[in-house]
């Protein structure tokens, strides 16, 4: 399906947040860690290069704090031990062929059934349609995360024997097989003897004459050098093998939500529809997260970084739905009604999420509210004057609430305590929209009228603030387009931003070191 994202600027490495919503709030930057990556095949196997280029990658990517190990060749045992060690949390990744899978996800035999895909697109429809996704919502309960599907190929018979052109020239040759029971009764339906094999045993019974076939994809075969040892080839191409990257559940949900992945809406330019997209910073692959026709749009991350609750136009008013951010299940409606509502921003504790309430009956324009997230979920005002005020933002500690509003007959940024009452501080002075808080409370950024990136500090005392005097950090290029522009890490040190134009072809923008300009 065509899908074109939004100019966007991944101003970030693996600490990034999301575009219209904020990662999931957590007290730790990215931690130093060793990822220990397993597999079966050789280093010269694009498998093996995959590995390598993860690793490059992450280290770029999160500054060298994170590192991934490279075991090939079945160092660290066999797929299905890798596996045992991944539920257990003392190995943290590996990328098996999903046939070893079964065990302990049985549909995941479903794709494993023989000529049921002729070429590599359907192939790639079938793992990164509903099937696909559906399979992977299965894994977490059982401990593990699937991050991708890698192709690995159509597989082909090798054997010692004879040319296999038709089924019937099968019969009666010994083939080694995967552990696996479509396999097993797929080549008993053609009369051979399938044996059920580790990987690692299987050069050696082919050179021992134990066995006297195998079938794997070409890349497979060529690593492993079974032409040295295996007559045949025939091309059979009877099943299409993939690899899953799998990672640790208990690995996984160690991780800061910061160093796994952001959010962001993207525009289906076919349906002219918008959906929710989660984008793994690890793989650089966007995973679809809702599919309604509706416009579905402003993804926030709920602390813990379980949910996502995000507006969608499915009964024409924006109305606040939630979604587990695994995927699995459907979304539920957390508030409803006539109005149209923008989510801007979820507390800390995770109690609160603050929207804009445009009424078009009442005098007030757009006003500020919060919906509490538990008990009878009622929404309450905030800030409803005779102006607009939007984009609320809630600081770290939960007190205070940033917000634009045009009471003095320009967009301004304010600051106002939470739940109230109280009054309010004036933070910009030639205008400015889309507050984003520092990490620490004790800094704000916006964007002024001539799109350069300001900062400004906030100093909380008690019930008063101390406001210092905005600077800029440096100029953007975002967007025209209304909406969410840019966002912000927690460290206040990386920025994602949308850029204007159109296309998937806008240029990355990278920020970096821009503290070191305002020293000249």
């Amino acid at each position: 399906m065509p899908v074109r994202f939004k100019g966007l600027a991944l101003v970030a490495a693996i600490g990034a947040v999301a575009l219209g919503a904020m990662g999931p709030a957590s007290a730790q930057a990215i931690q130093e860690r060793t990822i220990r990556w397993g597999h079966l095949n050789n280093t010269d196997h694009p498998v093996s290069k995959g590995v390598q280029k993860f690793a490059e990658i992450v280290a770029a990517k999160s500054g060298g704090k994170l590192k991934v190990r490279e075991y090939p060749a079945n160092q660290l045992g066999s797929e299905m031990q890798q596996q045992s060690a991944l539920r257990a949390g003392t190995q943290e990744m590996q990328s098996p062929a999903t046939t070893s899978l079964v065990g302990i996800v049985k549909d995941y035999g479903l794709i494993d059934f023989p000529f049921i895909v002729s070429t590599p697109q359907q192939a790639d429809a079938l793992l990164d349609g509903p099937l696909g996704a559906a399979l992977l919502a299965k894994l977490p309960e059982k401990g593990l995360v699937g991050l991708a599907y890698w192709d690995l190929g159509f597989r082909n018979v090798t054997n010692s024997k004879r040319a296999i052109t038709k089924g019937e020239d099968l019969g009666g040759i010994k083939i080694r097989v995967i552990p696996n029971p479509v396999y097993l009764e797929t080549f008993k339906a053609f009369n051979a003897n399938p044996v059920p094999m580790s990987f690692s045993e299987l050069y050696s019974a082919l050179e021992t004459g134990t066995v006297d076939g195998q079938e794997n994809p070409f890349s497979v075969i060529l690593s492993n050098k079974f032409f040295e040892v295996q007559k045949y080839l025939s091309v059979t191409n009877h099943t299409y093998s993939t690899n899953i990257i799998l990672i640790s559940k208990k690995f996984w949900d160690g991780l800061s939500p910061d160093e796994q992945k952001v959010a962001v809406a993207v525009f289906d330019i076919q349906a002219g529809s918008t959906d929710i997209w989660l984008y793994e910073l690890a793989h650089n692959v966007p995973t679809r997260l809702t599919f309604d026709p509706a416009f579905d749009s402003n993804p926030l991350w709920l602390p813990d970084g379980s949910r996502l609750v995000f507006n969608s136009s499915r009964k024409g008013a924006g109305d606040i739905y939630q979604k587990a951010s695994s995927g699995a299940g459907g979304e539920e409606v957390l508030f409803e009604s006539n109005e149209n509502k923008v989510v801007t921003s979820c507390s800390a504790d995770g109690r609160f999420v603050t929207y804009t309430n445009t009424d078009t009956k009442a005098n007030t324009k757009q006003d500020l509210w919060i919906l509490p997230l538990s008990g009878d979920r009622k929404p309450f005002p905030f800030l409803q004057t005779q102006f607009n005020e939007f984009g609320a933002q809630f600081s770290p500690d939960g007190h205070w609430i940033a917000y634009v509003s045009d009471e003095s007959s320009k967009n301004q940024i304010y600051i106002a305590p939470f739940p109230g009452p109280g009054g309010k501080w004036q933070l910009s002075r030639d205008g400015g929209v889309e507050p984003r808080w520092h990490g620490d409370g004790k800094e704000l950024f916006f964007l002024a009228p001539d799109n350069k990136l300001m900062a400004v500090s906030v100093n909380a005392k008690k019930s008063s603030l101390e406001i210092g005097n905005a600077h800029p950090l440096f100029e953007t290029r975002v967007a025209t387009t209304p909406g969410t522009h840019y966002d912000v890490t927690r460290d206040g040190k990386r920025f994602l931003i949308e850029l204007g134009g159109e296309g998937s072809s806008a240029p990355i923008q990278l920020v970096v070191n821009w503290t070191a300009d305002l020293k000249r």
